[in-house]
């Protein structure tokens, strides 16, 4: 991300019902997220017959673009546009949070063709307004390769944020 995006530390989210989606009023802040929705028990795959599998799902790792007041504000949206099944009975960490300025709009999400593509609303206005599919993580595929491959569009925004900031210097 460019400069004056600031990192916001991990932010652990476990009593889902404590965040309750509000309307927006006061000034917006817009966020860029990565979750990793971390299952209570391990969920068990089956098989086209019905027959439990020997692999089983430990969560899924998923981003999620989000314009809010707050950051809980933000947890609230996001965890309320998830698939009720997915939360009931797990924890819901946010890995990381990035603050997108007003005035980068234009390169960090419309800029970054991946995200402008797949956007779900208008980032100026309240709610979640991109997200991506999820990446499930299981033993034999760690959670980090999953948020690896998550982390793609990341990485490339923050490429690109580093070649036009040497550029414009």
């Amino acid at each position: 991300m460019k400069r004056g995006t600031r990192v916001i530390n991990s932010i652990h989210l476990t009593n889902i019902q404590s965040y309750k989606v509000k309307m927006c009023k006061e000034k917006m802040h817009i966020y860029y997220t990565t979750i990793d929705v971390q299952f209570k028990k391990p969920l068990h795959l089956i098989d086209d017959k019905k027959r439990l599998r020997k692999t089983f799902l430990l969560g899924f790792m998923q981003e999620f673009g989000c314009t809010a007041e707050t950051i809980e504000h933000m947890k609230g949206c996001i965890v309320a546009s998830l698939d009720r099944s997915d939360v009931k009975n797990a924890n819901v960490v946010f890995e990381s949070v990035f603050e997108i300025k007003e005035n980068e709009i234009e390169n960090e999400i419309y800029g970054d063709k991946d995200i402008g593509d797949a956007l779900q609303g208008d980032p100026r206005k309240c709610g979640v307004w991109y997200k991506t599919g999820r990446a499930f993580y299981y033993p034999d595929k760690p959670k980090w390769l999953a948020y690896s491959l998550m982390g793609i569009t990341l990485v490339a925004i923050a490429l690109v944020s580093f070649f036009l900031m040497r550029k414009i210097l």
